[in-house]
């Protein structure tokens, strides 16, 4: 987190660059936290302020200590802790008005209220990114079919409002199209990027454990993967699976845990660090994530990051990233018995397992990367150029 946050306070104070025509304004929504997405929008901004911009990041959590308006990037929390009440309509009228942005890009937090806002006061760009399939929010919602619907609508209004959508998978995208009527022209792919965190890591000893990072809900999958560890601990006794996340599911998946008599070999973390959780995936055998529905989890590329081998469900875009037997494994949906051969399979030859840490730590490195955070800002710049 150190690395991240050096910026905040102790940033390079923003100077108007000689040639104005060089400079362009950005304005970026995202939420603040030990999150992957939270270190990329960072870094985009800092890449984009090292290239003379004027970058305005505008953050959730109301940490007012963050606040830096001095610096470029200049750095601002939401007045609401869920950016959508009158108070933020009139905090991103004031903001935009103040730094006259010639893009605004929305993640995740705040889309709304930015989207609308930056319509109003005709900014040339306007974008939001979209990364969370809709079948997967509404498999794990208490809501009413008609909240979800009043939901839905009020989404395809505020994508009518941008000229650009960013999608972080295919799949992702065809949601993006066929839930939302967005013409495909408006959408464009573009994965988020994950620091290398591997450097330190990826070579440290291995123990015997599997884990699975993931939210403890029903989508995410977990049960499958209890089911399956019967199986996996009798051709592999000492093998521990660690559940790392927290989650409405918690109790149920501990419960289900003790009736398959696996206390032993289970461990439920709760909510650790991004270093901590990465540490472990670096010390383990396997990724495993038996997702009914996903995007492209982020999680999948860390674990890359680290020379971890990927065993996943072949559903939404993570057949995007995993290539079965050669980025990864892929096992069909609700399929406990196929995960658990898979399993098997992996801890059982290690020239499989060798192979499929090389490969998805090359792709990492080639694809997913930090280190490819110019060409991201390349492509903003290109749009506000071009707009």
């Amino acid at each position: 987190m150190a690395a991240a946050e050096s910026g905040f306070m102790g940033g390079d104070t923003w100077k108007k660059p000689e040639k104005l025509g060089l400079m362009s304004s950005f304005i970026i929504t995202s939420t603040y936290g030990d999150t992957s997405l939270w270190y990329y929008s960072y870094a985009l901004a800092k890449e984009l302020a090292n290239r003379s911009h004027k970058v305005t990041i505008i953050i959730t959590g109301q940490r007012n200590d963050l606040v830096s308006s001095e610096t470029n990037p200049a750095i601002y929390t939401w007045p609401s802790v869920k950016p959508k009440t009158l108070s933020d309509f009139k905090f991103m009228q004031k903001l935009i008005k103040s730094v006259q942005p010639d893009c605004v890009i929305g993640y995740i937090a705040g889309i709304n209220v930015s989207m609308i806002m930056s319509w109003l006061n005709g900014v040339n760009v306007r974008m939001a990114y979209y990364q969370i399939i809709s079948r997967a929010i509404e498999r794990d919602t208490d809501l009413s079919k008609g909240i979800i619907f009043f939901q839905r609508m009020r989404k395809k209004i505020v994508y009518k409002l941008t000229n650009n959508l960013i999608a972080v998978s295919k799949a992702c995208a065809v949601d993006l199209i066929r839930t939302y009527n967005v013409p495909s022209k408006k959408v464009n792919i573009l994965p988020l990027l994950i620091d290398d965190f591997g450097t330190k890591q990826r070579f440290v000893n291995r123990c015997q454990k599997i884990v699975c990072v993931a939210r403890l809900d029903h989508n995410k999958g977990q049960d499958i993967l209890i089911k399956a560890i019967p199986s996996i601990v009798k051709d592999n006794p000492g093998l521990k699976t660690f559940f790392i996340g927290d989650g409405p599911y918690k109790k149920i998946y501990e419960e289900l845990v003790n009736e398959i008599d696996m206390e032993g070999n289970v461990i439920f973390t709760g909510k650790i660090s991004l270093a901590e959780t990465k540490a472990h995936m670096a010390s383990a055998l396997a990724l495993i994530l038996p997702t009914r529905d996903d995007a492209l989890p982020l999680v999948i590329p860390e674990a890359m990051s680290v020379g971890t081998p990927v065993i996943a469900c072949n559903v939404g875009g993570i057949p995007e990233i995993i290539d079965d037997h050669v980025t990864g494994l892929l096992f069909s949906q609700e399929n406990h018995k196929e995960l658990s051969q898979k399993v098997i399979e992996l801890l059982n030859d290690l020239a499989l397992w060798k192979k499929l840490s090389k490969n998805g730590l090359e792709h990492f490195i080639r694809y997913r990367s930090m280190q490819n955070i110019s060409n991201h800002a390349d492509y903003f710049e290109n749009l506000v150029r071009s707009a």
